[in-house]
């Protein structure tokens, strides 16, 4: 296992979000009416200002200064599929370790590291999907299977294996938790899963792509994915189904891969930038404020805490940060014989912690990019 410093990247100046309207939740019939070629055009631009929100703290904005670490894991053929930060000084990953003969599919990271191997009853080694309650209480998931993991037990609470009922989930991709005993489960089959008070069932759709990730705020739960045929898609749940949003500023090969709620507004990554949106307080319908490109290619992954502070992430490790009034942009904090090979595959942001995992591309062994903001006053990150 290798640990390496990086540096932290340079600032970008003058990139900030706007809003097309000001007003645009009176307004969103004459917004939604907006022909699409407006939008597609707004897509591109560079000057753009910011967004308020009412999640917002008193304070003006956050600190965009970040230094960085990074550790390579593993041997050929390991990878990261999902990272989730518990507190100021932990973190647990999942993935498939390989070392000599030795395979692993849990991380936990605490100062150093700790691979554990989590033995499963059905489907591969792998563990693909996580979160984190406290370390007693750890939402797992494999191909198959959701597990909680405590300190000393390892509880299988569902499989997902195929049946009459339900012919294949596919591989699980995310989970999001609304609380330990409420959790969503998104596939690569496009089903989602609802998990509560002991029971699951699935809320099956047709026709649906992979869905990526998945996000929750209160009422507000969204997921979304694609395929490779361009089929991008964006749900919200509205208490008993999931409503598809009709995107009439973002063309099919916009590729939505990552999604993250705060208190009033829902931000979508995709191939072709970060789109937001605003939930009507009534119906939940998502009304769609404003897009942006603030840098990076191909977006994947978004994570914050509140609307004045949220990092978004590219497949390759490019890393940016809003403050509330402006972009930073972290080309990617991995050297720079690695970058080109690197492959963005989980990605986190809590307080001042962010983690990035996935895998080289070439020679297969997993990576793990550690940030902590640098005036914080924790232990280092």
């Amino acid at each position: 296992m290798r640990n390496h410093f990086a540096d932290s990247g340079h600032p970008t100046t003058g990139l900030r979000i706007q809003p097309i309207f000001q007003r645009v939740i009176a307004a969103h019939r004459i917004l939604w009416a907006i022909p699409v070629s407006l939008w597609i055009v707004c897509a591109a631009c560079t000057m753009i200002s910011g967004v308020r929100s009412s999640d917002s703290p008193d304070t003006d904005t956050t600190s965009s200064v970040f230094s960085w670490q990074f550790d390579s894991i593993g041997t050929f053929r390991s990878v990261i599929h999902d990272l989730s930060i518990l507190d100021n000084q932990t973190f647990f990953g999942v993935g498939l370790i390989r070392r000599d003969s030795l395979i692993d599919n849990l991380i936990e990271w605490d100062g150093v590291y700790r691979l554990k191997s989590i033995p499963l009853t059905a489907g591969f080694a792998s563990l693909k999907a996580l979160t984190a309650h406290s370390r007693n209480n750890l939402m797992i998931a494999s191909d198959v299977t959701l597990l909680r993991l405590t300190s000393t037990t390892v509880e299988e609470l569902a499989s997902f294996l195929p049946s009459a009922d339900a012919p294949g989930f596919g591989s699980i991709n995310r989970i999001w938790s609304a609380d330990p005993n409420t959790l969503f489960l998104v596939g690569q089959n496009g089903y989602t899963i609802l998990y509560q008070a002991g029971e699951w069932r699935a809320l099956p759709g047709s026709n649906r792509p992979p869905l990526l990730d998945i996000h929750g705020n209160g009422n507000t739960i969204v997921t979304v994915g694609y395929s490779g045929q361009n089929r991008g898609l964006i749900m919200s749940y509205t208490g008993s189904s999931w409503q598809i949003v009709n995107l009439p500023f973002l063309p099919r090969e916009a590729n939505p891969a990552g999604v993250w709620v705060s208190s009033d507004s829902v931000y979508c990554v995709t191939q072709l930038g970060l789109a937001v949106f605003k939930p009507e307080r009534r119906s939940g319908r998502l009304i769609p404020l404003a897009i942006c490109h603030p840098g990076g290619s191909a977006l994947s992954a978004i994570r914050g805490n509140h609307a004045r502070d949220f990092m978004i992430a590219d497949s390759r490790g490019g890393i940016s940060h809003y403050n509330g009034r402006r972009w930073r942009h972290f080309d990617s904090p991995l050297p720079a014989a690695l970058q080109p090979h690197f492959i963005l595959t989980a990605f986190d942001f809590r307080d001042d912690r962010v983690v990035a995992g996935g895998y080289h591309r070439i020679h297969k062994y997993a990576l793990i990019l550690r940030g902590r903001r640098t005036h914080a006053e924790q232990r280092q990150f």
